[in-house]
């Protein structure tokens, strides 16, 4: 069944991925591989409703699945990538919002702590330009 598992996987069926370990471990019940392979399928698989869930605006929602995903997966440098982008655009939005109240200085606050985590964002570099230019014509 684990291989199986790891095919289904592969093609992206995590799903019939985990149906097939949960079929292995009720041959192994104790066997450590499997419960980490299992851990780390769900954990994919919540990474993926995440992806999702961001997508779609739900960025409490997806925070929340990365916390579980991270839980069962704590090595996973993807998941923690993924929390630190998700946490950066939060504060670019955050910002966004401070700005809009002419909060200059609070928006600035906000946009350097989502540089800090997320360098390589596009997102936060335009707004960081637009919010330069907002403040040098003040």
């Amino acid at each position: 069944y684990t291989g199986l598992a790891a095919s289904a996987a592969e093609r992206g069926e995590l799903e019939k991925a985990r149906d097939y370990l949960d079929r292995a471990l009720e041959l192994a019940p104790d066997s450590p591989d499997l419960k980490v392979y299992r851990d780390k399928l769900e954990a994919a698989r919540l990474v993926a409703a995440a992806e999702t869930a961001a997508r779609g605006g739900e960025t409490a929602r997806a925070a929340e699945l990365l916390r579980q995903a991270h839980r069962l997966d704590p090595a996973n440098r993807e998941i923690a990538a993924w929390q630190r982008r998700l946490e950066a655009r939060s504060l670019l939005a955050r910002a966004q919002e401070a700005a809009s109240r002419l909060q200059f200085r609070e928006a600035a606050r906000l946009l350097r702590k989502a540089h800090k985590l997320a360098p390589d964002d596009d997102a936060i570099r335009a707004f960081e330009k637009l919010l330069k230019k907002q403040l040098k014509s003040r």
